[in-house]
C-alpha cells in the first residue's frame, strides 16, 4: 500500500494485488483514516498502529473514497513486505 499525506487522511497512491486493503477495496485515490478505531493522519500514525499488530490480525479500516463515500471493512492483515 502506497500512501502520502493528504488533507483527510492518509491518500492512497498504489495498492497491492492480493493485500489486505485490495480485499476490501481500497483505491489509489481514496484516503485512508483510521485504522482499528485509531485515526491515522501521517505515516508515523499509521506506522505506529501497525506495529502492534500480528499478521493475521483481524481490523477494521475506514476510508473515504476518491467520491467521497465514507467506507469500513473488516480485513485480515497480510505479513509487510520484506525490503
Amino acid at each position: 500500500l502506497g500512501v502520502s499525506v493528504g488533507s483527510a487522511g492518509l491518500q492512497v497512491s498504489s495498492v497491492q494485488s492480493g493485500s489486505a486493503a485490495a480485499s476490501a477495496g481500497v483505491t489509489a485515490g481514496d484516503s485512508i483514516v483510521a485504522v482499528d478505531g485509531h485515526r491515522v493522519a501521517s505515516h508515523a500514525q499509521l506506522s505506529t498502529v501497525l506495529a502492534t499488530l500480528e499478521p493475521g490480525a483481524r481490523v477494521t479500516v475506514e476510508w473515504t473514497t476518491a467520491g467521497g463515500t465514507t467506507r469500513r471493512k473488516t480485513v485480515t492483515l497480510g505479513s509487510s513486505p520484506v525490503n
